[in-house]
């Protein structure tokens, strides 16, 4: 597959780089989500909120919002440099099982799989679009076959509850089969856009954004912030490099069972 050639920039972020700046918003963001509350319980101060009058913004929950489309992209740009894709499955995959008791628990076994089940699938169907490409058949027939994989893996993300389900899988997918940056910039933002302002305000009847100004601020506020991940994805270079993958893919489960071990201390001698 062609790879996309990008301009020098006196800015540039490499692999690393990319994957500690996600790391880093997804455990703020954890440290919120999982903490926050105990810590508010037992000595009355809120982590969560930076106040902006008249009404408090979660300021953590946005910079948490960076996290997923760097991950996403990150994943997309290894699906096309790897030289396996299908060990790069089974990892991610592998690593999805191995978190998964430690994910229900922080979230107190509400039935939902995590993160990493949701790269997996989208790497599992850009394999078969792989593998589809090389069928001997009309190219119409290979675009059905696509759309049909698609259909399939996403079905399987919404039945058992993948993080980010109803929209992760077609994203990452995206990222992928869009090779020139600028247009993986604004199908990050369209997707920003639609989860942050369009669908996590649809109650099924009328967009509760439009209810309150205040409303609104947040959505719009939370968006801009998630934006960052797009010029940290514009910033990225590809450089061929050495380093311990295994590194980021133990940091998942290994701080949400850190935060949850933290969680029990606090509930439990507090």
């Amino acid at each position: 597959m062609e790879k996309s050639i990008q301009k020098e920039s006196l800015f540039s972020l490499n692999t690393v780089q990319l994957k500690v700046i996600a790391c880093i918003c997804m455990l703020i963001d954890h440290i919120n989500t999982f903490l926050s509350g105990e810590i508010f319980h037992a000595t009355g101060i809120n982590i969560s909120f930076f106040t902006i009058a008249p009404f408090n913004f979660d300021w953590l929950y946005a910079i948490g919002r960076i996290a997923f489309p760097i991950f996403c992209f990150q994943i997309a740009e290894g699906c096309r440099y790897t030289s396996n894709i299908k060990k790069y499955f089974l990892r991610l995959f592998l690593f999805g099982i191995i978190t998964q008791p430690v994910y229900a628990w922080a979230h107190e076994f509400e039935h939902s799989s995590n993160v990493l089940f949701t790269l997996a699938l989208g790497v599992l169907c850009i394999a078969m679009f792989q593998k589809i490409q090389h069928i001997n058949a009309a190219r119409f027939v290979q675009y059905l076959l696509c759309t049909l994989s698609l259909a399939l893996i996403w079905f399987v993300s919404v039945l058992f509850k993948t993080d980010y389900f109803q929209l992760g899988v077609p994203f990452l997918v995206g990222l992928y089969l869009l090779k020139n940056r600028n247009h993986q910039v604004a199908w990050t933002f369209g997707f920003l856009f639609i989860l942050y302002v369009l669908y996590s305000n649809w109650n099924g009847i009328e967009f509760t954004v439009f209810s309150h100004w205040t409303i609104l601020l947040d959505t719009l506020l939370i968006l801009a912030i998630s934006c960052i991940s797009l010029l940290v994805i514009h910033a990225y270079r590809y450089t061929k490099m050495s380093y311990h993958q295994s590194w980021f893919y133990w940091f998942y489960p290994v701080h949400l069972l850190i935060l949850c071990i933290i969680r029990w201390a606090i509930v439990s001698f507090a």
